[in-house]
């Protein structure tokens, strides 16, 4: 009898187990049964580009919550949500190398958001490849250094040397008393390319660079360079490269030493309703002033930034800028490409990705391309804004693409 009933409470517990078992795999196949991709994101935290950079690092957990609404990815029938790690590189490559290390040996990440800053992705890229990890570039200059045939596992969600030639037509079609231009870019690596395509854009253009002045990375007053600048007589400046506390600095700069012509950027330096609050001066000062890159607000935007854009506030707390949307950005092409290959093998999503002939962004549908200027079709080619600010009001203009 005791054998009995020790057989019976046996059986009775494997019982329950076995019921609990088939509860919760019930409970998980009503969930979706959904599994985690890991993605790392090295951002800008701390360190002297941390103030125009860090709405990136802030906007990660919302971009996350927005994909993982919408179903996340789904391979082979298996659905994904998405966690995003992130970490800081503190503005410089030591901070960025420190990080992906971290990414790939404690959480093995196979797909990194890779650093905007240039440097910072170039410092990563060895480690990345070595390992066989997708890192896609957020969007920023670029340049050969970090897009190329031998950087099999690199992409770039844009890449701003596209956006010259929409940025230099803009110019002769509305200042066409425009014929000299100085052009002011930051002293590293994307600022040494994007004033090359600068300064060629320029002279396809017709128009004479009678400068080009570098400036180091952490500068904080602009008069001198601009004064240097300003004896050349230009009659338009090309800011080029930065992020949005250097433009204004710019802009304040020239715009104290007398200098009334248009200011532009080919690069989207950050958000422009911050860079119209940061001009000094009044309406006066706040004018003939455009860049490539979007008015959030304006109703002429695309869906999806409208969409994106309450998320942000309601999570966020604030207005939503430029650079809280670029995880987005980013996500919505990765996922795309994951989607695509129908596979987390990061070969197989190079060979998917490198071979869309369409893609969703942001800003409209884009495609691959880059084979032109980096010899690989790694970039993503998509409309790109330019907005305008006039008497102190921000203005969207339109959208441009690249033709072949």
């Amino acid at each position: 009898m005791k054998a009995l009933r020790m057989g019976l409470r046996v059986s009775c517990v494997m019982s329950l187990l076995t019921l609990c078992v088939l509860v919760n795999a019930w409970a998980d196949e009503s969930k979706g049964d959904a599994k985690i991709i890991k993605i790392g994101a090295i951002v800008t935290v701390t360190g002297p580009a941390a103030a125009g950079l860090k709405d990136m690092a802030d906007a990660a957990g919302p971009a996350e919550e927005y994909f993982n609404s919408k179903g996340g990815v789904t391979v082979a029938g298996q659905k994904y949500n998405i966690k995003i790690i992130a970490e800081d590189d503190q503005s410089n490559p030591q901070g960025a190398l420190a990080a992906a290390n971290k990414l790939i040996s404690r959480d093995e990440v196979k797909f990194i958001l890779a650093p905007i800053i240039p440097q910072n992705n170039i410092a990563i890229s060895p480690l990345c490849e070595k390992a066989k990890v997708i890192h896609l570039r957020f969007h920023g200059v670029g340049g050969k250094e970090e897009i190329n045939p031998d950087l099999h596992y690199s992409f770039a969600s844009y890449m701003n040397l596209y956006n010259a030639p929409f940025a230099y037509d803009y110019l002769v079609k509305n200042y066409p008393q425009v014929k000299k231009v100085a052009i002011i870019p930051v002293d590293d690596p994307g600022g040494v390319t994007g004033s090359e395509f600068g300064e060629k854009a320029a002279k396809a253009h017709g128009l004479q660079v009678v400068a080009k002045q570098f400036y180091p990375f952490d500068t904080q007053d602009f008069n001198p360079i601009l004064t240097k600048v300003l004896d050349k007589k230009p009659d338009a400046i090309d800011i080029s490269v930065g992020i949005v506390v250097w433009g204004a600095g710019i802009i304040n700069a020239a715009r104290e030493l007398g200098f009334k012509g248009p200011i532009f950027a080919p690069t989207p330096l950050g958000d422009m309703d911050v860079l119209a609050s940061m001009i000094k001066g009044g309406p006066q000062a706040a004018h003939d002033i455009f860049i490539t890159a979007p008015d959030m607000h304006s109703p002429k935007m695309t869906p999806m930034i409208k969409e994106i854009v309450p998320l942000l506030e309601k999570r966020l707390k604030t207005r939503a800028r430029m650079d809280h949307t670029i995880p987005f950005e980013t996500l919505v092409l990765l996922l795309s490409a994951i989607e695509k290959a129908q596979s987390l093998d990061t070969e197989k999503v190079v060979k998917a990705w490198e071979n869309m002939k369409e893609i969703d962004t942001i800003f409209g549908k884009g495609r691959m391309g880059g084979k032109d200027l980096f010899g690989i079709n790694h970039v993503v080619i998509r409309p790109v804004p330019l907005s305008r600010i006039v008497n102190g009001k921000v203005e969207h203009v339109g959208f441009f693409e690249k033709k072949d």
